[in-house]
């Protein structure tokens, strides 16, 4: 959901889990991301949803999905 964000950030993006299903998305991903300007994320939390009308839909039916979004962020230990 925020790959394509994130390339325009310029961020270095690496997913290190998926789970997918036998359609073309994911049940479940995990992604990290270490960059300057990252903390815009940590409010990027909860539930989102996501309407579209895919070009295989001849009468115009909205398909809706939704994704949960959890930014974990680590802190930095000195040593």
């Amino acid at each position: 959901m925020y790959t394509k964000y994130a390339e325009r950030q310029r961020w270095k993006w690496e997913v290190i889990d998926s789970h997918p299903t036998g359609w073309a998305v994911s049940r479940k991903s995990s992604c990290w991301c270490r960059a300057a300007g990252v903390e815009r994320l940590k409010y990027e939390r909860g539930v989102h949803r996501v309407q579209r009308v895919p070009a295989t839909e001849s009468s115009g039916r909205i398909h809706t999905s939704t994704v949960t979004v959890a930014v974990l962020r680590r802190r930095r230990t000195w040593t």
